[in-house]
């Protein structure tokens, strides 16, 4: 026989289950059988933009009576009357500011001893089945990558970009909005920021993720071939030419990185906005649009103004390519990530190396961060890397002098200029100091030399020389030899 519970328990149990209903990715909505609405969980709300307190205990003709066109009733009044289950069906409506929103749901109506006593609306938005599926996909590509199964040639996901700070956490963020959508993004940071590797995290948490991932750093290609690389070669178009389909062809139904792009030529600038305005491609040679759906990332290592300034990229071209612009800071503008950094990739050639470094030492770790580090993660990098190559196997710390040639002479170069900058900034807070009180001395006696030659221990001649050095005027004022 179940034992009888108390009203603590059942309250607890009523909790539990609100709290459940809650976390779900499903939006939960239910009513009794007056339409009151008793259950209105936390995706409803971002689904609807309604805020839980302001329709809990109301019922649905008093929530939604403002809404145009919401013929929401005509499905649930026969599931009342039949009481019959409507099961995942497609319903699309207007939030009455500008929004619509599309939801795939079922109704299940509540019967207690033949009474109909409410029903439960399940209904899963379409974005949220969308977001659902990247998240699914990349568990699941990811899954592939780290069995060694071919993957789509994307090797990095957002979870493989390191960053406590603040800066890096808000760019993460932005990037992974907008992997959700199909828009162009223009990435933009310096030399070894990991311009590739957002671009390829950006695919993998998107739509296109399926898709192949194709990347083209544009600097690296000869002028002569890009055009023929880029968009492909029809038969017979020049002597000697093999067919062969351009990388947005073969970036069909995924991600195109154009890397670089400021260094792509001005003449072939136009072709490239044809292509994103019409979505189809002209082989070299050819007279045959093919139609092509994949997603276009850009990155360049300047400014996005300063390269429009300098007439690098085309104004139309640019507008097009950046319709979100998307900054990854350099190493000097987030150096709490250093440590974080610099371990992973101490891990890294752990692995690769079959060594057992646990670290850095304190010394080694002030240098690291005050060096400003002007090649970025990719030369932070490059310093472990190197660095391991160079210890021995009862090393566990990583210290100052298991640094290479290059990075022992760059990091003495920036302890003497830290050094001569110090220097300059003691000279210069001295000769401040001295002129406030040479200052405060020549008020207090009222500009009177002779006094202030007498307070100071020096003569006259002596204070003359110390004002004109300090270059106190004191022309303009009435003073006493």
């Amino acid at each position: 026989m179940e034992k009888k519970r108390t009203y603590e328990e059942l309250l607890w149990e009523n909790e539990m289950l609100r709290f459940a209903i809650d976390k779900i990715h499903e939006g939960v909505y239910i009513t009794d059988e007056n339409g009151v609405i008793i259950a209105y969980n936390h995706s409803v709300e971002e689904t609807e933009g309604f805020q839980k307190e302001d329709v809990l205990y109301k019922t649905e003709s008093e929530v939604y009576q403002d809404l145009v066109d919401f013929d929401y009733f005509t499905y649930v009044d026969p599931v009342r009357k039949s009481r019959k289950e409507l099961k995942d069906f497609y319903y699309e409506y207007s939030l009455g500011y500008g929004k619509k929103t599309a939801i795939i749901m079922s109704l299940y109506p509540y019967i207690v001893n033949g009474k109909y006593k409410g029903y439960c609306n399940i209904g899963r938005n379409i974005n949220q089945i969308k977001d659902f599926l990247i998240e699914t996909l990349g568990m699941r590509n990811r899954q592939q990558l780290e069995q060694g199964n071919k993957t789509n040639g994307a090797r990095y996901f957002f979870e493989d970009i390191i960053g406590k700070s603040d800066v890096m956490k808000r760019t993460v963020a932005r990037a992974k909005l907008v992997a959700k959508r199909d828009s162009p993004v223009l990435i933009y940071g310096e030399t070894g920021t990991g311009k590739e590797l957002m671009a390829q995290s950006i695919h993998n948490g998107s739509l296109f993720l399926d898709g192949p991932f194709v990347s083209v750093n544009c600097a690296a290609i000869p002028e002569t071939l890009l055009e023929s690389t880029l968009f492909g070669v029809s038969k017979g178009s020049f002597t000697g030419a093999v067919e062969g389909p351009g990388l947005f062809e073969q970036a069909n139904g995924g991600t195109i990185f154009l890397d670089e792009i400021n260094s792509m030529p001005l003449n072939l600038q136009p072709k490239i906005l044809r292509v994103i305005q019409e979505k189809n491609v002209r082989r070299v040679g050819g007279d045959r649009e093919i139609p092509i759906s994949c997603r276009i990332l850009s990155a360049v290592n300047k400014e996005p103004r300063q390269v429009l300034e300098d007439g690098l990229i085309r104004d139309d071209l640019f507008f097009r390519l950046a319709t979100i612009e998307l900054k990854i800071p350099p190493l000097r503008d987030r150096k709490e990530d250093i440590e974080y950094l610099v371990y992973n990739f101490i891990h890294k050639y752990n692995v690769r190396f079959g060594l057992f470094m646990e670290g850095v030492s304190p010394t080694l770790f002030s240098i690291l961060m005050e060096y400003e580090w002007p090649g970025n993660i990719r030369e932070l990098e490059n310093m472990v890397e190197s660095s391991m190559n160079l210890v021995g196997s009862e090393d566990k710390i990583l210290r100052p002098h298991h640094l290479s040639d290059y990075f022992q002479e760059k990091f003495s170069d920036m302890k003497n200029d830290v050094a001569e900058k110090g220097k300059h900034d003691i000279k210069k807070q001295l000769l401040h100091y001295e002129q406030k009180l040479m200052t405060e001395s020549l008020l207090r006696n009222d500009y009177n030399i002779l006094k202030v030659a007498e307070e100071s221990g020096m003569t006259r001649q002596n204070v003359y020389q110390r004002l004109k050095k300090l270059g106190i005027e004191i022309s303009n004022k009435k003073y006493i030899e």
